[in-house]
């Protein structure tokens, strides 16, 4: 089955929920605290926001139809990513300091869709959608999650 996970990365650490949640625009509460292993679960219920303020960016992973739209701020780079390993459906929003870069959509019975600069995913070499999505998140939070410790704390937030 896989990963069937969505989110969204800034290349920013911020260190509080207030601050983080006046960048991206949803009003954050925090619910109390869970594992990196529970943020990364697969299919995440509607209202639900996992935050983990990492070393160099911060990560949200949340439900599917708050990953549709570019999240985009004024000074960072930021990912937006829909990875549906299921029904084999992807989506990535890039963007760096309110600009897209680039927007990936990709359908296993429609095929893949590709708008802006393709340069980054050309410097990366990768031509499957689920590497490039991990391979994003690596390079806009400063680590790769699939290495986070699974004891990690972060945030779960209503």
């Amino acid at each position: 089955m896989g990963f069937n996970i969505a989110g969204i990365i800034i290349g920013k650490k911020y260190t509080d929920i207030a601050h983080l949640s006046e960048a991206i625009g949803f009003d954050l509460e925090l619910d109390y605290e869970i594992s990196f292993d529970e943020a990364i679960e697969n299919w995440k219920e509607e209202g639900l926001f996992d935050v983990y303020f990492g070393e160099k960016g911060t990560a949200i992973f949340t439900h599917v139809s708050k990953a549709l739209d570019p999240c985009k701020i004024q000074e960072a780079e930021t990912l937006t990513f829909i990875h549906l390993e299921f029904s084999m459906s992807f989506n990535i929003n890039y963007t760096t300091n309110k600009e897209t870069i680039f927007s990936l959509t990709e359908f296993e019975d429609t095929g893949k869709k590709i708008t802006g600069d393709t340069f980054i995913i050309e410097k990366l070499n990768i031509s499957d959608t689920s590497d490039l999505i991990f391979k994003m998140i690596a390079k806009v939070l400063g680590e790769d999650i699939l290495n986070v410790s699974s004891k990690t704390k972060v945030y779960r937030c209503i």
